[in-house]
C-alpha cells in the first residue's frame, strides 16, 4: 500500500519512467553456472496499474527476451515489446484498467566483465556476482531500475551444487537434484531499490562473525586469516551504529563477500556487502594504514544499512544523502572504536581537496542534473563524499551534536523503507532544531562552488567580515555568494582568547565583539567548508601566539587554508613560506605533511632547466624534517608518521634525487624482492618507485617477475607502478604493452601509465599514446570510468587540451558525461597556466636568494 500511494503523490522526474504502472514486488529465477559464458532466467513482476493505459515502460538492456505475458485477473495478455536503448515498452492488445497485474518475462543474458551480473576469474577460479549500482540491474534482468521503486525481491537460483550461492537474505529452501544442481530459494527481502539486490555464485568459504551476530565473511579459499580479522571488526561497528540510531540493524544477517575482482571499493548491498580485497582485507602483518582502511570501508558500508538501504534517495541527484552520511558516520564510528586508527586529519585534508575542486570555473553543484541512462558518468560523485561530509560537520556544529543526532534519528524513523529527497532531511532537522536548516544547507548543495570569508581590520582595530565566492584571483568576478555560513569564531586579544557565534548571511558584517583582536580563527576543530583570510600580521600573530591556542587539527586546517589562498593567488609563495617558518618546530605529522605541500608545488612549477637547482633547494628545505622523522619506522611513530615519511622520501628521492634516499630505496627494494614481509608496508611503494626510476632493464625484469609471483593485491599494485617507472626504452615498451591490454586489472594499468608518463613533461606523449591505442584500450576500461580518460588532456598546456577536446569530443568517440569531464579539465588547465605564470618568477626569486 505504501508503494501504491507514493506513486500517486510523486510525479516522475524528467527522463525517468512514467508512473502509469509501478512494481510492487519482483521474483527473479536464474540458472547460473560460473563455467558458462551466459545465463537464463525468468522475471515475475507484480504490478499496480494506476491509470488506464495500453502500454508501460520498464528497463531491460542487452538481454534476449522470450514471450512476454501480462496476467490480469484470469486473462493472459501477450505483450508486444518495443526496445529503445535500455527502455522496454510493453504494449497490450487491450487497454489496461487500474488494479493489480503479474508480468512474466523470460530472458537470457551474457555475463558482464565489470558491472551488472558479471563473471570474474581469479586465483584459477571462476565466480559470478553482482554490482548493480547505479543503473546496471537492467543489464542483469528486467526491472524498474530506479531507486525510488522500493519493493520486496525474491531470488530463486539454480547453480552447481559444488558452488556457494549468496544473496541479501538467507536461503529459505535448498534442494539438490540428481544432476548435481542446487535449487535455492532465498527469503524475500525487505523493500529494496533494484541497485541494492545482490547475488554471488562461486567457490567461497566463510568465517562466521563472532559474538553471536548472524553473518560471515566470505572469500575465495586461502584467505581465512584475513577473513577472521575482518569478521572481528563487524560486531563492534554494528553495535556502535545501532546505538547511534537507537534502533537495531534493519537486516537479519550481515555477510561480507571479499573478492579480488570488484570494480569499486565495496558495495553496501543490505545483508551481503561485496568488496575488493585490497580495500577490506588487513590481516596479520598489515600496517596501521591498511587496518584503518579496512575498518573505515567496513564502517562506511554498514552505515549504509540505515543511510541508503533503509532510507534511500528518491533519485540520483541526491546521491550525497547516501554517500556523505555513510562517510561522515563511519569516521565517527572509527574514532570511537579505534582511536589509534581513526584520524580526523583525513577528513580535513579531503575537505580542502574538495574546496580546491570547487574553486575552478567549471565546478558543478553537489546536486546536479542526471542522465537516467548514465548515472555515474553525469553525477558529481567525488564531491558527494567529501564535500557532503564537510557540510554535515558544519550543520552538526551549528545545531549541536545531540540535536543533529536526534534530527537524523527522526529522519530515519519517519522514512524507514521509503525513498527521500533533500526536503525530507531538511524537514526532520528543522522540526527537531527549531531552525530553518534549509537556509544553510541548500546553497552548499544546490550552488556550484564554495564560499569564502575575508576578515579585515581597520586602523582603529575594528573588524568586519566580507562574504564572497572561492575562486582564482584571475577569474571573472562572480558577485553571487548565497551561502549562509554558521561560524563559531575564536579570536585572540590582549585579554586572552574569546569566542563568538556568527551567522554570516550578508555580504558584509561588522564585528564589534572583536574590537582590538590580534587574530581570528573561524574553523575551530577544523570544521568549516570555506576558504578564509585575514591580514598577514594577524595570520602571523595566530601562528606565533606563545599560548599555542590551536590544536593539531586546527593547525592543519590553518596550513591548508594558507596553501589554498596561495593556489588562488590571494597570497604569494614567499608570504606562505614566511608564515610557515612560524611552524618550524611542528611535531604533528599531519601538519608536517601539509607543510610539505608548498615544496611539491615548487617542484611542479619550477622554471625550465632548473631541475638541479630546485632539487638542491628541496634538499635544503626538507632533509632536516626527514632526518627528524627517519627513513625507517620508529617506536615513537604515530598513525600519521608513515604518510609524512613517504611524502618526504618521494619528494627527495623522485624529484630532488637525494643520493642517500636513492641508496636507501635500492637497498629497500632488494629486501622487498627477496622477502616482502621484511619491509614495513608503508615504505614499499615509495622505495620501489624511487629505485625503479633509477633502475635498468634487469630491475624491470625482476619487478615483473615479482609481480607475477605474488598474490598480495597491494604489493601487486606497487610492483606494477614500479616496473612502469623504469626509464629504459625496452622497459617502457614492455610496460606500455601491458597497459594497452587486459592482462592487468584496470587500476594497475592506469598506475603503469602514470609511471611511464609521470609529470607535465610527458603530457603530450601520454595524450598521443592514448590517441593511438584508444580503440583497443577503451573496451578494457570499466564503462563508468571511460570518460575519465579525457583527463589526459590536463596539465599546463592549452594546446594539449585543445587537442584532447577535439579527440574525445569527436562524434565517433563521444561518451555520455565526457563533456563534464572536459569542462572541468579545461578549467584546471587554465588554473595551472595561471599558477605557472605567478609561481615561476617566485620560485626563481627563491633560487636567486640562496
Amino acid at each position: 500500500m505504501f508503494v501504491v500511494s507514493a506513486w500517486a503523490a510523486a510525479p516522475s522526474p524528467p527522463g525517468q519512467l512514467p508512473d502509469d504502472v509501478s512494481p510492487t514486488a519482483e521474483l527473479v529465477a536464474l540458472n547460473l553456472d560460473p563455467a558458462r559464458a551466459g545465463y537464463d532466467g525468468l522475471a515475475h513482476l507484480s504490478l499496480e496499474v494506476h491509470h488506464k493505459t495500453d502500454r508501460f515502460t520498464l528497463h531491460a538492456e542487452g538481454l534476449e527476451l522470450g514471450d512476454v505475458v501480462l496476467q490480469v485477473g484470469r486473462k493472459a495478455l501477450p505483450m508486444r515489446c518495443e526496445q529503445d536503448g535500455s527502455r522496454l515498452t510493453l504494449v497490450s492488445p487491450k487497454r489496461l484498467r487500474p488494479g493489480p497485474a503479474l508480468l512474466t518475462i523470460p530472458f537470457a543474458g551474457t555475463f558482464g566483465t565489470d558491472v551488472g551480473l558479471y563473471k570474474a576469474h581469479d586465483e584459477d577460479q571462476d565466480y559470478v556476482l553482482t554490482q548493480l549500482e547505479a543503473d546496471e540491474a537492467r543489464t542483469a534482468w528486467p526491472a524498474f531500475d530506479e531507486p525510488r521503486y522500493k519493493i520486496p525481491w525474491t531470488l530463486v537460483v539454480q547453480a552447481p551444487a559444488s558452488q556457494t550461492v549468496l544473496s541479501n537474505t538467507a536461503p529459505a529452501t535448498r534442494v539438490v537434484d540428481e544432476q548435481g544442481n542446487q535449487h535455492v530459494t532465498f527469503a524475500t527481502t525487505a523493500p529494496l531499490s533494484s541497485y541494492l539486490v545482490a547475488l554471488a555464485v562461486g567457490p567461497f568459504t566463510s568465517v562466521p562473525l563472532p559474538g553471536g551476530r548472524a553473518g560471515a565473511v566470505w572469500a575465495l579459499p586461502g584467505h581465512e586469516a584475513d577473513s577472521e580479522a575482518l569478521a572481528a571488526l563487524i560486531p563492534a561497528h554494528l553495535s556502535f551504529l545501532e546505538t547511534w540510531f537507537d534502533r537495531p540493524s534493519p537486516y537479519a544477517k550481515t555477510d561480507l563477500l571479499v573478492v579480488p575482482h570488484f570494480t569499486y571499493g565495496a558495495m553496501e548491498n543490505p545483508g551481503l556487502i561485496i568488496g575488493v580485497d585490497r580495500a577490506l582485507f588487513a590481516g596479520p602483518g598489515s600496517t596501521p594504514r591498511e587496518r584503518s582502511r579496512s575498518s573505515m570501508v567496513t564502517a562506511h558500508e554498514l552505515a549504509h544499512f540505515w543511510f541508503g538501504d533503509l532510507v534511500t534517495m528518491y533519485w540520483w541527484d541526491d546521491l550525497w544523502l547516501n554517500e556523505a552520511f555513510a562517510d561522515w558516520l563511519a569516521a565517527r564510528a572509527e574514532r570511537s572504536l579505534h582511536p589509534e586508527l581513526g584520524d580526523q586529519a583525513n577528513e580535513v585534508v579531503e575537505a580542502f581537496d574538495s574546496l580546491r575542486s570547487d574553486s575552478v570555473d567549471g565546478a558543478r553543484p553537489l546536486r546536479t542534473e542526471i542522465d537516467p541512462d548514465h548515472v555515474f558518468e553525469t553525477a558529481n560523485v567525488g564531491q558527494a563524499y567529501s564535500k557532503g561530509g564537510a557540510v554535515l560537520d558544519v550543520v552538526e556544529a551549528w545545531l549541536g551534536p545531540d540535536v543533529f543526532q536526534e534530527g537524523l534519528r527522526a529522519y530515519v524513523r519517519d522514512h524507514a523503507e521509503g525513498s527521500v529527497t533533500i526536503d525530507d532531511l531538511l524537514t526532520s532537522l528543522s522540526a527537531v532544531s527549531g531552525k530553518d536548516v534549509g537556509r544553510v544547507v541548500r546553497p552548499y548543495v544546490d550552488e556550484p562552488g564554495a564560499p569564502r570569508l575575508d576578515f579585515t581590520r581597520d586602523a582603529g582595530g575594528r573588524w568586519r567580515v566580507s562574504r564572497g565566492r572561492l575562486q582564482q584571483a584571475s577569474s571573472a568576478p562572480n558577485p553571487s555568494a548565497p551561502w549562509v555560513i554558521p561560524v563559531h569564531l575564536r579570536f585572540g586579544s590582549a585579554n586572552g582568547e574569546g569566542v563568538t557565534d556568527l551567522l554570516v548571511d550578508a555580504d558584509t558584517l561588522e564585528l564589534p565583539a572583536l574590537d582590538g583582536a590580534r587574530w581570528v580563527y573561524p574553523t575551530p576543530d577544523g570544521i568549516g567548508y570555506l576558504g578564509w583570510s585575514q591580514p598577514e600580521d594577524a595570520f602571523r600573530a595566530l601562528i606565533e601566539d606563545p599560548a599555542q591556542p590551536l590544536t593539531p587539527i586546527e593547525r592543519l586546517a590553518l596550513v591548508l587554508d594558507l596553501d589554498l589562498l596561495r593556489d588562488l593567488g590571494s597570497i604569494d609563495l614567499a608570504q606562505e613560506l614566511s608564515l610557515f617558518q612560524g611552524l618550524a618546530t611542528e611535531t604533528d605529522p599531519s601538519v608536517g605533511s601539509a607543510l610539505v605541500k608548498p615544496w611539491a608545488t615548487v617542484w611542479t612549477f619550477r622554471p625550465s632547466g632548473k631541475d638541479a637547482e630546485v632539487g638542491a633547494l628541496l634538499r635544503s628545505a626538507l632533509r632536516p624534517t626527514l632526518d627528524a622523522v627517519g627513513m625507517e619506522p620508529r617506536a615513537d611513530d604515530t598513525a600519521r608518521t608513515p604518510a609524512l615519511r613517504a611524502e618526504l622520501l618521494s619528494l627527495l628521492g623522485l624529484k630532488a634525487r637525494d643520493p642517500e634516499v636513492v641508496d636507501w630505496a635500492r637497498r629497500t627494494t632488494e629486501s622487498v624482492l627477496r622477502e616482502p614481509a621484511s619491509v614495513d608496508q608503508s615504505l614499499v611503494d615509495t622505495a620501489l618507485r624511487i629505485a625503479a626510476e633509477n633502475g635498468d632493464d634487469a630491475l624491470h625484469a625482476r619487478l615483473v617477475a615479482a609481480h607475477a609471483a605474488t598474490a598480495d593485491p597491494d604489493l601487486k599494485s606497487a610492483l606494477s607502478s614500479a616496473f612502469g617507472a623504469v626509464p629504459t626504452e625496452r622497459a617502457r615498451a614492455h610496460a606500455l604493452g601491458l597497459a594497452s591490454g587486459a592482462e592487468l586489472p584496470f587500476r594497475e594499468r592506469m598506475g603503469v601509465l602514470s609511471s611511464v608518463f609521470p609529470d607535465e613533461a610527458q603530457g603530450d606523449e601520454l595524450l598521443a599514446w592514448v590517441e593511438d591505442h584508444y580503440d583497443t584500450l577503451i573496451p578494457t576500461v570499466p564503462e563508468p570510468f571511460r570518460i575519465y580518460l579525457a583527463g589526459v588532456g590536463g596539465g599546463c598546456s592549452k594546446e594539449r587540451f585543445a587537442r584532447a577536446r577535439q579527440f574525445f569530443g569527436a562524434p565517433e568517440r563521444h561518451l555520455p558525461g565526457v563533456d563534464h569531464v572536459l569542462e572541468r579539465v579545461e578549467s584546471e588547465v587554465q588554473t595551472c597556466v595561471e599558477q605557472r605564470q605567478r609561481l615561476e618568477p617566485a620560485i626563481q626569486a627563491l633560487l636567486d636568494a640562496r
